[in-house]
Protein backbone atom coordinates (compact mmCIF):
# COMPACT_ATOMS: atom_id res chain seq x y z
CA UNK A 1 0.00 0.00 0.00
CA UNK A 2 1.47 3.56 -0.95
CA UNK A 3 2.07 5.90 2.01
CA UNK A 4 -0.48 9.01 2.28
CA UNK A 5 1.28 12.24 1.84
CA UNK A 6 2.07 15.37 4.07
CA UNK A 7 2.14 13.44 7.37
CA UNK A 8 2.52 15.30 10.82
CA UNK A 9 4.88 14.92 13.09
CA UNK A 10 4.84 12.69 15.40
CA UNK A 11 3.08 13.36 18.60
CA UNK A 12 4.78 10.70 20.48
CA UNK A 13 7.57 8.61 19.71
CA UNK A 14 9.68 6.55 22.51
CA UNK A 15 12.11 3.29 21.75
CA UNK A 16 11.54 0.38 23.79
CA UNK A 17 13.47 -2.81 24.39
CA UNK A 18 12.38 -6.32 22.97
CA UNK A 19 10.78 -7.31 26.00
CA UNK A 20 7.29 -8.47 26.25
CA UNK A 21 6.60 -5.62 29.12
CA UNK A 22 6.80 -3.14 26.12
CA UNK A 23 3.64 -3.94 24.30
CA UNK A 24 1.99 -2.55 27.82
CA UNK A 25 3.82 0.60 27.98
CA UNK A 26 3.15 1.19 24.21
CA UNK A 27 -0.75 0.43 24.46
CA UNK A 28 -1.03 2.48 27.53
CA UNK A 29 0.81 5.14 25.80
CA UNK A 30 -1.46 4.84 22.40
CA UNK A 31 -4.47 5.05 24.76
CA UNK A 32 -3.72 8.23 26.66
CA UNK A 33 -2.81 9.88 23.43
CA UNK A 34 -6.07 9.10 21.96
CA UNK A 35 -8.02 10.26 25.11
CA UNK A 36 -5.91 13.46 24.97
CA UNK A 37 -6.70 13.99 21.49
CA UNK A 38 -10.72 13.14 21.58
CA UNK A 39 -10.06 10.00 19.17
CA UNK A 40 -12.15 7.39 22.02
CA UNK A 41 -14.20 6.30 18.64
CA UNK A 42 -10.23 4.49 17.44
CA UNK A 43 -8.20 4.25 21.39
CA UNK A 44 -9.43 0.52 21.55
CA UNK A 45 -8.72 -0.71 18.51
CA UNK A 46 -5.22 1.18 18.17
CA UNK A 47 -4.36 0.41 21.55
CA UNK A 48 -4.91 -3.36 20.15
CA UNK A 49 -2.93 -2.96 17.02
CA UNK A 50 0.28 -1.65 18.31
CA UNK A 51 -0.18 -3.76 20.99
CA UNK A 52 0.07 -6.51 17.92
CA UNK A 53 2.90 -4.92 15.85
CA UNK A 54 5.11 -4.37 19.25
CA UNK A 55 4.53 -7.71 20.13
CA UNK A 56 5.69 -9.24 16.62
CA UNK A 57 8.59 -6.94 17.00
CA UNK A 58 9.55 -8.92 20.23
CA UNK A 59 8.54 -12.56 19.02
CA UNK A 60 10.55 -12.64 15.39
CA UNK A 61 13.13 -8.77 15.32
CA UNK A 62 14.57 -9.19 18.82
CA UNK A 63 15.39 -5.80 18.20
CA UNK A 64 14.49 -2.40 19.92
CA UNK A 65 11.29 -1.15 19.03
CA UNK A 66 11.02 2.96 17.82
CA UNK A 67 6.65 3.54 18.50
CA UNK A 68 5.42 6.73 16.67
CA UNK A 69 1.61 7.54 17.10
CA UNK A 70 0.73 10.57 14.93
CA UNK A 71 -2.51 12.43 15.38
CA UNK A 72 -4.24 12.52 12.06
CA UNK A 73 -7.99 14.92 10.80
CA UNK A 74 -9.98 12.06 11.55
CA UNK A 75 -7.91 9.32 13.88
CA UNK A 76 -4.23 7.96 14.35
CA UNK A 77 -1.72 6.78 12.54
CA UNK A 78 0.74 4.03 14.33
CA UNK A 79 4.10 3.07 13.00
CA UNK A 80 6.47 0.71 14.24
CA UNK A 81 9.97 0.88 13.80
CA UNK A 82 12.68 -1.86 14.31
CA UNK A 83 15.90 -3.08 13.12
CA UNK A 84 14.85 -6.01 11.33
CA UNK A 85 15.33 -6.39 7.15
CA UNK A 86 12.13 -9.73 7.35
CA UNK A 87 9.57 -8.16 6.32
CA UNK A 88 6.28 -9.52 8.19
CA UNK A 89 4.29 -12.65 6.70
CA UNK A 90 0.98 -12.75 7.17
CA UNK A 91 0.24 -16.60 7.52
CA UNK A 92 -2.72 -18.84 8.03
CA UNK A 93 -3.31 -19.43 11.59
CA UNK A 94 -4.78 -22.95 12.98
CA UNK A 95 -7.59 -23.32 15.37
CA UNK A 96 -5.34 -24.27 18.10
CA UNK A 97 -2.16 -21.99 16.40
CA UNK A 98 -0.45 -20.07 19.24
CA UNK A 99 0.34 -17.41 16.74
CA UNK A 100 -0.73 -16.09 13.27
CA UNK A 101 -3.55 -13.96 13.78
CA UNK A 102 -2.16 -10.73 14.53
CA UNK A 103 -1.55 -9.21 10.93
CA UNK A 104 -4.66 -10.53 9.97
CA UNK A 105 -6.23 -8.66 12.66
CA UNK A 106 -4.08 -5.16 12.23
CA UNK A 107 -5.99 -5.29 8.73
CA UNK A 108 -9.39 -5.98 9.96
CA UNK A 109 -9.18 -3.02 12.54
CA UNK A 110 -7.01 -0.38 10.40
CA UNK A 111 -8.86 1.64 7.42
CA UNK A 112 -5.12 1.23 5.57
CA UNK A 113 -1.68 -0.93 6.93
CA UNK A 114 1.41 -1.48 5.48
CA UNK A 115 5.22 -2.12 5.63
CA UNK A 116 8.03 0.39 4.55
CA UNK A 117 11.76 -1.44 4.03
CA UNK A 118 14.45 0.40 4.90
CA UNK A 119 18.21 -1.04 4.92
CA UNK A 120 18.71 -0.93 8.60
CA UNK A 121 15.22 -2.72 9.38
CA UNK A 122 11.39 -1.61 8.25
CA UNK A 123 8.58 0.54 9.38
CA UNK A 124 4.83 -1.09 9.67
CA UNK A 125 2.11 1.72 10.03
CA UNK A 126 -1.56 1.18 10.37
CA UNK A 127 -3.87 4.39 10.21
CA UNK A 128 -7.54 3.82 12.07
CA UNK A 129 -10.45 6.42 11.35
Amino acid sequence: MAMPRNLPQPAFRAVYPAVAKSATLARRAVQGYCADWGRDAVADEAALVVTELVANVVRHAHTDIDVQVLRTPHGVRLEVSDGSTHLPVRRKAGPLSDGGRGLGLVDMLSASSGVDARSDGKTVWAELE
